[in-house]
């Protein structure tokens, strides 16, 4: 075998998931593309950061950052932010750890930011739906990566739809995690059902004592447990 076919068939382990180099080395790629794409995408001023983005920063500027938290929006020209609180924490937080950016940057860069974190939780949903097939996660997410509307709506546009679309792929991967939980626990159940029956059936203290020292009896208990706690690691 070649050195490259021993170095791209080499396995690291991260976060307890094995990973083939060739597997992390394709991540990396398409992470890497995908930033680059929508960097260069980044003078782009859409109508709506114009309209609404640009306006807000020029105002937490000039309320000297965390003060605009207490400027009422609508009722003069010093607020007219309309949008949910936890945009307005981020545009504060963006004046203080600007520096010299340009605001146009400093908002879209905070969609990069979660246009990653999406697809970082995309890839573990596969992991997930798939049984832990390594290869699917990672195709996933490179093609979150490289999926026209993310790259158009966070380099281009500035939209901020990552921010809220990653806690709503976080509450999903919860979901299976919950459900794979539960259906450890249904296996824990079932078994300890067939436990149970099976000593009903068994007469004299004997022949109960005789299971209980038995390590294929108690296996039958045993492994549900560890099967409940892997789940839920």
């Amino acid at each position: 075998m070649r050195t490259i076919d021993k170095l791209l068939d080499a396995e690291a382990t991260y976060f307890k998931v094995r990973f083939r180099m060739v597997d992390l080395i394709f991540a990396a790629v398409m992470l890497a593309l995908g930033l680059i794409f929508r960097l260069a995408l980044y003078d782009i001023a859409s109508g709506d950061y114009t309209l609404s983005f640009a306006d807000w920063m020029r105002e937490c500027h000039e309320a000297g950052g965390i003060a605009y938290l207490g400027i009422q929006p609508g009722v003069s020209d010093a607020s007219t932010f309309d949008y949910n609180c936890m945009f307005q924490y981020i545009i504060v937080l963006l004046h203080y750890i600007g520096g010299g950016v340009k605001d146009i940057y400093l908002v879209k860069t905070v969609s990069v930011i979660f246009d990653v974190v999406c697809a970082v939780t995309i890839g573990r949903i596969t992991f997930e739906a798939t049984s832990g097939d390594v290869r699917k996660s990672v195709l996933a997410f490179g093609c979150i990566m490289f999926l026209p509307t993310s790259v158009l709506n966070s380099g281009a546009w500035a939209q901020n739809d990552a921010i809220f679309g990653s806690f709503l792929l976080r509450r999903l991967l919860m979901a299976f995690a919950c459900h794979r939980a539960v259906r450890a626990a249904a296996s824990a159940g079932g078994s300890t059902l067939l436990f149970v029956a099976d000593q009903r059936e068994n007469n004299g203290k004997n022949r109960c004592r005789k299971h209980e020292k038995d390590p294929d009896r108690q296996k039958v208990i045993l492994d549900p447990v560890k099967h409940i706690a892997h789940s839920l690691r």
